[in-house]
């Protein structure tokens, strides 16, 4: 995530990380907590109302570090970034962040995920009740925001004037609607379509079309003074919807029809960062405004690239080490796990646990715990 030019930024209409990020996401938690023949609300509602309730308190610690950070940027850089509008007051900030009105450029998306994330409690139990109406309701949802976009949820802060960068009510058709394709497991039908020549041919034709008139469209669009209908970011508009679909259905089709990219690499670099993805984001986000100040001192696009690689180099490394911490967890729980699993066959078969092995039984329940943290 870098800053780039104020003009192209203004006219980039093809989809972005956002889209891809929020398809991806909603259709992993349908996938795994709302999953046809694994649903249990109880658990379900638990984990998600954790989830964001975590990520709400990362993005104040995130906030309040960079917002003190910003302070000391220039007064025409920190007009640029529209903390010109920023809440000055203690009590009122303070309200405003936990209440998700107001947050800093890099960081609104994060407003909303947050409430997609709860949203998805009281959607999921509906989907499984009553999945025609689920459908109805995030499809109407998407047809308003586009159609009325001032109807939209209070809070957001697009430049101080109370509006959203990124409407829930827009945005969350993506996320709803991959939850349900994650819910009914859509991509294994993929694969079984994938795994036929006949099937591979027409869907890798098809998708790869698509993607290439969308993207042929963006370029155009970018550069003519006509402006292509429907490809408002804000409310995520027909065409950029369109766009974001068929640019996960061409890298699916071309990684499953091509295996060997998946032993690539670069995939293995791209996967190290999204098994890690709060810890990247909270990285790229920082690494983002220090792009932005050092672009600022010299405005050429030599320095724009290479605040981008360096940055890049920069998430790549945190990722890995993330990653590398993250899989000592994992080797640890598993091997508390199988010594409580040993401590009990020892009982069982009515030997005398070692000294260590009653502790192990005492604690069994907790290194289980963990472990089933880890895998969801």
């Amino acid at each position: 995530m870098t800053w780039r030019p104020t003009e192209h930024r203004k006219r980039a209409k093809a989809c972005s990380a956002g889209e891809l990020f929020f398809l991806i996401s909603g259709y992993l938690v349908g996938y795994i907590h709302f999953r046809v023949d694994k649903y249990q609300f109880s658990k379900a509602s638990t984990r998600m109302i954790m989830r964001a309730s975590h990520l709400l308190a990362m993005n104040c610690v995130l906030f309040v570090s960079i917002f003190t950070l910003l302070n000391y940027f220039p007064a025409n850089l920190q007009s640029s970034l529209h903390l010109d509008v920023a809440p000055r007051q203690g009590p009122f900030f303070a309200k405003e962040l936990l209440t998700l009105g107001y947050n800093l450029p890099f960081l609104d998306i994060l407003n909303v995920y947050i409430i997609l994330l709860l949203a998805s409690v009281p959607f999921g139990l509906l989907l499984a009740k009553k999945p025609l109406i689920a459908c109805g309701l995030t499809a109407g949802l998407y047809v308003v925001a586009n159609l009325a976009p001032q109807l939209s949820m209070p809070g957001g802060n697009l430049h101080g004037r109370g509006l959203w960068e990124f409407n829930p009510l827009g945005w969350q058709f993506l996320f709803l609607g991959s939850m349900i394709a994650g819910r009914y497991s859509l991509h294994e039908h993929f694969h079984r379509a994938m795994s036929e020549n006949r099937y591979r041919r027409w869907i890798l034709r098809v998708s790869v079309g698509v993607f290439a008139f969308f993207t042929a469209a963006h370029f155009i669009d970018a550069n003519v003074s006509a402006r292509m209908p429907w490809t408002n970011k804000t409310n995520l508009s027909p065409v950029r919807l369109a766009h974001a679909i068929s640019t996960f259905i061409t890298l699916a089709a071309i990684l499953t029809a091509f295996p060997i990219l998946q032993r690539s690499f670069v995939y293995k670099l791209l996967v190290t960062v999204g098994r890690n993805s709060l810890i990247s984001f909270m990285a790229s986000v920082i690494l983002a405004f220090i792009s932005v100040y050092f672009w600022h001192q010299e405005r050429t696009m030599a320095a724009y690239l290479l605040a981008s690689g360096i940055s890049l180099g920069c998430l790549i490394i945190v990722a890995t080490v993330a990653d590398t911490l993250r899989a000592a967890q994992v080797r640890g729980d598993r091997k508390a796990v199988a010594e409580v699993a040993e401590a009990h066959k020892l009982q069982n078969e009515g030997q005398t646990p070692t000294a260590k092995e009653p502790q192990l039984l005492q604690n069994a329940a907790g290194p289980e715990r963990r472990s089933d943290v880890i895998i969801a």
